[in-house]
């Protein structure tokens, strides 16, 4: 392989469906009632990642590896996505999906 002896490259794409995390409501007979015609749905999501990696043996028994991982690659901002909703479609609870980042890891293997 020449030139590119112990380099990696890697990547991943993840998919979430739409998720139900509702109802609306109705009156029925003067009372509130679930109204299941009436659905509230999180969006789509998506994520790619990639990760770059090297290798390479430091003595016989001794070997020395380096990976750079950069997680939601095409995500330049932090996002805040509803989990459930009020029965009006408000937001009851979220979460924050994560922007851009990325790790580092150094490892040595005797």
């Amino acid at each position: 392989m020449g030139r590119l002896k112990g380099f990696s490259i890697g990547g991943n794409y993840r998919y979430e469906s739409p998720k139900t995390i509702g109802y609306g409501y109705k009156m029925d007979a003067g009372r509130v009632a679930t109204d299941l015609s009436q659905v509230f749905k999180s969006p789509a999501y998506d994520s790619v990642g990639l990760t770059f990696g090297y290798r390479r043996k430091l003595r016989d028994r001794y070997n020395w590896s380096i990976q750079l991982h950069l997680d939601n690659v095409l995500q330049s901002k932090d996002k805040i996505l509803a989990t459930s909703v009020q029965p009006d479609g408000s937001m009851r609870r979220g979460m924050i999906r994560e922007a851009r980042s990325w790790a580092m890891t150094n490892t040595f293997e005797f």
